[in-house]
């Protein structure tokens, strides 16, 4: 037997293994994509449950109306300014400069 003999049915048997890989290589981007597509979905299907969580947790019902009443702080805003010239910026100051750019993180 000649080696010509067997390189007709090595081509073919290169050329279906080839194929083969080829197919097989394709099935597995497919199960890829269908898995991604799986987990997208049930990504999308949590979001409207985990924002219904958020804004339950604020008081606020998904169509927008209020559940809870919010209290309400009343600051004494002139006070507090007073008392923040009379410590950091008047004419005889509690502490110094420094502690007041360290204590409202002015730059």
């Amino acid at each position: 037997m000649s080696s010509r003999s067997f390189l007709p049915g090595l081509l073919v048997g290169a050329g279906a293994l080839l194929c083969f890989g080829m197919f097989s290589f394709a099935a597995l981007l497919i199960q890829e994509e269908e898995e991604e597509r799986r987990m997208l979905e049930a990504a999308a299907a949590a979001i409207p449950h985990t924002l219904f969580q958020q804004q339950s947790k604020r008081g606020v019902s998904m169509d927008g109306n209020q559940t809870a009443k919010r209290r309400l702080i009343f600051w004494d805003c002139e006070r507090t300014n007073a008392a923040i010239d009379q410590d950091y910026l008047g004419a005889s100051p509690a502490f110094s400069l420094d502690d007041f750019k360290r204590i409202f993180r002015v730059s």
